[in-house]
Parts: C-alpha cells; structure tokens; sequence
C-alpha cells in the first residue's frame, strides 16, 4: 500500500438467524486504519496492522481489551439482546 493516502479500514461480522421463516442478521463493526509497520505481539492475522483511533493496533491490546470491542463481540451482543427481547431469558 506504499503511496496510497487513505488507509481507513473496517471488519464487519454477521450474525444470522432464521426465525420463523424470516432471516434477520444482526452485524458488528471495528473502525480504524493500516499502519505502514507491524506493532505488538498479541492477536493473529491483521491484529499487528490495525489501528484503532488511539494509536495502539489490535494486537497491543490484552485479550480483555480486544474481546470488549472486537466486530465479532459486538454482532454477538446485537444478536444476544435481540434474541433475550424476544424469546426471554428462560431459553
């Protein structure tokens, strides 16, 4: 990506379900940018190249930290708090 100005980046999950006939899909996204070096050692993949807006990439985060805002964890939470408002939580 030598020269290229803007290096925004994103991941987005889905999640869906079929309910009753009718597929609804609940997604999460992180936003942030791609370094031009590699920094830190934790995570896989993209981690060490993904920059969050406070500088530090995905992987100089503790396992806490990344799980707290990763795209998957938040397509989870979407379909978990739907899932709870619909069928209760005595499922």
């Amino acid at each position: 990506m030598e020269g290229i100005s803007d290096r925004s980046a994103s991941f987005t999950t889905a999640i869906a379900f079929a309910d009753d006939g009718i597929l609804r899909v609940f997604t999460g996204s992180i936003y942030g940018t791609l370094t031009t070096e590699p920094r830190g050692t934790n995570g896989f993949g993209y981690d060490p190249i993904f920059s969050l807006s406070d500088g530090r990439t995905l992987a100089e985060l503790s396992l806490t930290e990344k799980s707290a805002i990763s795209h998957r964890a938040r397509a989870l939470s979407a379909f978990k708090a739907w899932f709870l408002d619909r069928y209760g939580s005595s499922r």
